[in-house]
């Protein structure tokens, strides 16, 4: 391994840049209810030692103060594991599919889902999308 990549491996652990991490997921999101979710997750170009595969849930308030400041605050959150640790190789990809129930929820939350990778440093993820 070049010095170039021993960089590029520190940076990304710092900035969540050592995976590309998608989302799909089908249901209807309402207290009780199952969502299926698909998360396909790439390497950028190192192996990445992976923890453990998360489903987040994150419930926020209607006002758009903090939207409009570039700052959200999550007045409920919710975190569901779907897959053990595992090795992602240098440039593969792999799809991880599961199931998770919706909690009770307050429903004057707007809520967003995001599928996350645990890893060393910064975790990779989707990015939270609205979820209704």
């Amino acid at each position: 391994m070049s010095i170039v990549d021993k960089m590029k491996g520190a940076m990304d652990s710092v900035t969540g840049g050592a995976a590309e991490v998608t989302l799909e997921h089908t249901g209807t999101f309402a207290a009780g209810q199952v969502i299926k979710v698909k998360i396909v997750a790439m390497s950028t170009g190192n192996d990445v030692d992976i923890k453990a595969v998360y489903i987040d849930l994150r419930g926020r308030g209607k006002g758009v103060i903090g939207q409009l400041a570039g700052s959200v605050k999550a007045s409920a959150s919710h975190e569901f594991k779907i897959a053990d640790g595992f090795t992602l190789h240098a440039h593969d990809a792999t799809a991880i599919e599961g199931e998770i129930t919706v909690p009770d929820i307050q429903v004057d939350l707007d809520w967003e889902i995001r599928g996350r990778l645990e890893t060393v440093g910064n975790d990779p993820d989707s990015g939270f999308k609205d979820i209704r």
